[in-house]
């Protein structure tokens, strides 16, 4: 419970009941049962333990390379084979055929159909037109912005 409200920005830490599980009755055998099996994974110290840390000393090789000025050694291993390229367009089409095969579509692959989509119909006026100008309007108007472009020059 403390690592997962450690994952949180100091305000954002919730309270650990919402995480709690709930309470269970457990048999005497399957907590010994549990014990037992901590018991036989326990070690007595990392030193025991038969662990290689093969990407340390992979590391080690090659600082020592580079400050000897020579090449490393390439690395031991298999060589994975190529993976094989994938034709997408053909994996794309394949996956349509078989989408059409199970809708029971035929896989004919012609032309798509086509249909007129219904005109809309012309809603009553109930919109006002956009007045029109009159003469006095449009004059006073091509002299603003003729004064306008004066001052902008």
């Amino acid at each position: 419970m403390l690592l997962l409200s450690g994952l949180h920005w100091g305000d954002e830490i919730r309270s650990s009941e919402e995480i709690t599980p709930p309470e269970t009755e457990l048999t005497d055998d399957e907590i010994d049962g549990a014990l037992e099996l901590i018991e036989t994974m326990t070690v007595g110290s990392l030193t025991d333990l038969d662990v290689t840390d093969h990407y340390t000393e992979a590391l080690h090789e090659v600082i020592e390379a580079k400050a000897e000025h020579r090449a490393s050694k390439p690395a031991e291993g298999e060589e994975k084979p190529a993976t094989p390229v994938v034709d997408l367009m053909a994996a794309l089409d394949k996956s349509v055929a078989d989408a059409r095969e199970r809708r029971g579509e035929t896989s004919g692959g012609g032309e798509a159909t086509v249909h007129e989509m219904p005109k809309p119909q012309k809603k009553t006026a109930t919109r006002k037109a956009p007045a029109k100008k009159t003469a006095a309007k449009k004059t006073a108007a091509k002299k603003t912005t003729a004064a306008r472009r004066k001052k902008s020059t």
